[in-house]
């Protein structure tokens, strides 16, 4: 069974730290139609777009469309796509989200201790992992069909550099990855 975080009048899925962000990929919540969504007083923007709330979330748990659609129903409107690339690449091996004591700034070079429980910050490795192309411009655009007017959906994009380049020709080549995949 899945882990549930109770929210307002649902159950919310919860993202599996003991799993690997493919096994959260492919079981994700099952999508939704936002409809109803809590309201909040007040006219927003976000980068001039009018948006219901100023409520946002990052990419770090919004993996899929499933994923989205869980938080915007939620009451979220302004919903970040986990980063996606021009080609497909794997997730770096678990532990990759790990609970972690910080009370203050630290110096560079300091240890954080790790807590065995996952409560306030974490120290998180993913390697910036995406699916195919096709797969996430595909899942982009049935997000976008089922998300309620006044919410945003923003993709994360990363350019992948080609590992034979260097110098003016790496640049050029990393620019024109990025662009392609935005």
């Amino acid at each position: 069974m899945l882990p549930l975080i109770e929210h307002r009048d649902h159950q919310m899925q919860k993202y599996r730290t003991d799993k690997t962000w493919e096994w959260n990929l492919q079981n994700a919540p099952a999508p939704v139609q936002v409809d109803t969504v809590p309201s909040l007083n007040g006219r927003w923007n976000w980068c001039g777009i009018p948006v219901r709330s100023p409520m946002g979330i990052s990419a770090g748990p919004l993996l899929n469309s499933g994923w989205i659609l869980q938080y915007a129903a939620a009451g979220f409107d302004i919903l970040v796509y986990k980063t996606v690339r021009s080609v497909a690449r794997a997730c770096y091996d678990l532990p990759n989200l790990v609970p972690v004591e910080v009370s203050s700034l630290k110096e560079a070079g300091s240890i954080v201790p790790e807590k065995s429980e996952m409560s306030g910050s974490w120290a998180v490795s993913f390697g910036m992992p995406s699916v195919t192309p096709e797969a996430w411009q595909k899942d982009i655009q049935r997000t976008k069909s089922m998300l309620a007017s006044g919410q945003v959906l923003v993709v994360s994009v990363v350019a992948t550099a080609a590992p034979s380049l260097e110098g003016e020709a790496a640049l050029e080549q990393l620019a024109d990855d990025f662009a392609d995949c935005a």
